[in-house]
């Protein structure tokens, strides 16, 4: 697919630094990062400074979709209070799940994206796959995107999953995701822009 194909305007954000991204370390499992690793002072910071470096584009946005974990959902909350919108939680977004490398060091992500790069439905060490992330992702963005037009929305989520979608949305080989330029802590963009894809 492509965005021309969106009826819709998407903007996308991922959460201020973290606790665990203050730590380096991975926090992917729900029954953990939900309650646990929220923003650091830093990250509040870097949400309201890319939030209101924004803004002008963002006052049309009619809602913020979050992943449901605690850095995610503080993220929503500052964007929230900016913008004067409603949030509302979707477990679509959330992080994608590391299997083994869970509460380790965030170098162990080098290991799992090596992997993607040659094959984008891997399980290894009990990772979700690219594909699996893919398929979630984009399942809720077109949801919303068949039940509304010309509105603006904004979604919270995490590196992995945003990174993917980004690629999903480009009709970009899955396993090329790393070759999007990063999103650091707190970026902002819109789906609709893609100046930084790799071509």
């Amino acid at each position: 697919m492509n965005t021309q194909s969106l009826r819709n305007r998407f903007f996308v954000l991922r959460h201020g630094q973290s606790e665990a991204n203050e730590l380096s370390l991975i926090a992917s499992c729900p029954t953990i990062a939900v309650e646990r690793y929220g923003l650091t002072t830093k990250g509040r910071e870097q949400v309201r400074e890319s939030v209101s470096q924004q803004h002008e584009e963002l006052k049309k946005v009619k809602r913020i979709y979050t992943s449901d974990f605690l850095r995610t959902r503080q993220t929503a909350e500052i964007a929230a209070e900016q913008l004067g919108v409603p949030i509302e939680n979707e477990l679509r977004l959330r992080e994608r799940y590391f299997g083994q490398w869970d509460g380790q060091s965030d170098q162990n992500y080098q290991t799992v994206w090596a992997a993607d790069h040659e094959d984008a439905s891997h399980q290894k060490w009990g990772v979700e796959s690219v594909r699996s992330v893919s398929q979630r992702t984009l399942e809720f963005l077109l949801s919303i995107d068949n039940e509304n037009e010309g509105e603006n929305y904004l979604l919270v989520s995490h590196g992995d999953p945003l990174q993917i979608l980004i690629t999903t949305v480009a009709g970009t080989d899955l396993r090329l995701h790393r070759q999007i330029r990063p999103l650091q802590t707190a970026a902002l963009r819109c789906l609709a822009d893609q100046e930084y894809l790799l071509s």
